[in-house]
């Protein structure tokens, strides 16, 4: 790869990752529309996409962005996923 791929890959993430985008992603998970995850919703949608991990385990890879230890995520929580992406 070269360096001007790598810069238009990051540029482009960018793009794609910023404050709208993610929020209506956060929407399409939000189920219920009451501003928060569920590890049901979450694993409902992400099985509907094709994903086969297991409740368990997506709770397991989303523990560590739960701050506030509710079992939900909210938006900021959801933000938090993609910080080190962009």
């Amino acid at each position: 790869m070269r360096y001007t791929d790598f810069l238009v890959a990051a540029i482009n993430y960018q793009k794609v990752l910023n404050d709208k985008t993610l929020f209506l992603a956060f929407k399409r998970f939000d189920r219920d529309d009451d501003g928060f995850l569920t590890i049901e919703e979450m694993h409902s949608a992400m099985t509907n996409m094709g994903s086969s991990l297991s409740a368990e385990e997506l709770r397991a890879l989303l523990l560590p962005f739960d701050q506030d230890s509710d079992n939900l995520i909210n938006f900021q929580e959801f933000k938090s996923i993609f910080k080190d992406v962009k």
